[in-house]
């Protein structure tokens, strides 16, 4: 790295920056700024399914039941399936109550 004084320092090891947003980058930063950053990796929204997957492979490794059923519409809300966040609220609720009250 080089100081407007001229003067070089150098850092023992190797650094990596990565950048993330939803946001357009070109709506952040002025185009000498991006022109920059040498990678850019543009990562779509997951599909509904991948979504599924990757909640299901997440409840699996924090050892909660997932639903393996998918909405395919926003509008499909009001018959939503059990999901692994409320089992694990139901799980953490009789847990705790069962702690409040060792006679029962």
């Amino acid at each position: 790295m080089s100081l407007v004084t001229g003067e070089r320092i150098t850092f023992p090891f190797r650094s990596t920056i990565c950048f993330s947003t939803n946001l357009e980058p070109k709506a952040m930063l002025e185009e000498a700024h991006l022109r920059r950053i040498p990678y850019k990796i543009r990562i779509p929204e997951p599909t509904p399914e991948q979504m599924a997957e990757i909640f299901r492979r997440f409840a699996d490794a924090m050892g909660v039941e997932a639903s393996p059923r998918v909405s395919k519409s926003p509008s499909n809300s009001s018959a939503a399936p059990r999901t692994a966040t409320s089992a694990a609220a139901t799980r953490a609720t009789s847990s705790s109550s069962s702690s409040k009250n060792p006679a029962s």
